[in-house]
């Protein structure tokens, strides 16, 4: 049960009621639909009748047709936009053995790295990529001589030991110096439960090959 209260705007001349609730308690209640607290009736639109944009075609254009899909534009068109381009970037010779007893040069006036002894021995750092961005390519600088490619990677450890690769890109030819790129990622960097690292493997631990840079590029969301 509830009684009224009234209240009159005489400068407008309009009187509005609100109902309050038995026990004393004040209950808000608005006119307008889009403010917290209306209660009344909502009259749903039954869509856009006029083209307020001016001429548009009178049926859906089948954009199916020109396999949108394979566009970078389209890319994540259900998902949250995201910024240019952000990167990581590090200097091969930044990265260490995970085992201390893994012999290792600096080349190429000291931003390079190359391996000695088991050409499977691992180096890597940790990357140090913001929370909630979006890994999209890993680029690997390397110095290649070898008939072997090296490979780079970026790997997620959890707090149990167990881990994750995300992206992964070879050096490519026998060359020298050369850049190579990955394929296109879309991993979400999960700070609050992961740990992110650059990983490198020679494959060749001979003067031959060695990692000069590598690169992650990201997205931030906007």
């Amino acid at each position: 049960m509830t009684r009224s209260r009234c209240v009159l705007f005489l400068t407008i001349g309009l009187m509005v009621c609100a109902g309050i609730p038995a026990n004393g308690e004040e209950r808000y209640q608005t006119q307008f639909p889009d403010e917290d607290g209306y209660t009344g009736q909502i009259e749903r639109s039954p869509g856009v009748i006029a083209e307020p944009s001016g001429d548009m075609p009178s049926a859906a254009k089948a954009w199916e047709a020109f396999n949108l899909e394979n566009e970078p534009d389209q890319k994540n068109v259900d998902s949250p936009e995201w910024s240019d381009f952000h990167y990581v970037h590090v200097a091969g010779s930044t990265l260490r053995p995970r085992d201390s007893a893994v012999e290792w040069l600096d080349m190429g006036g000291g931003g390079c790295i190359s391996v000695r002894g088991d050409a499977s021995d691992i180096v890597n750092i940790h990357l140090d990529i913001p929370h909630g961005s979006q890994i999209e390519y890993l680029r690997i600088y390397y110095y290649d001589m070898s008939s072997a490619d090296s490979i780079a990677w970026v790997t997620t450890y959890d707090d149990e030991g167990g881990y994750s690769d995300v992206v992964d890109v070879y050096s490519d030819g026998d060359t020298g110096y050369g850049t190579a790129l990955s394929n296109l990622v879309t991993h979400v960097v999960d700070g609050s439960s992961d740990s992110y690292v650059l990983n490198w493997r020679s494959m060749d631990a001979s003067s031959s090959m060695a990692l000069c840079g590598l690169r992650v590029a990201y997205r931030l969301p906007d």
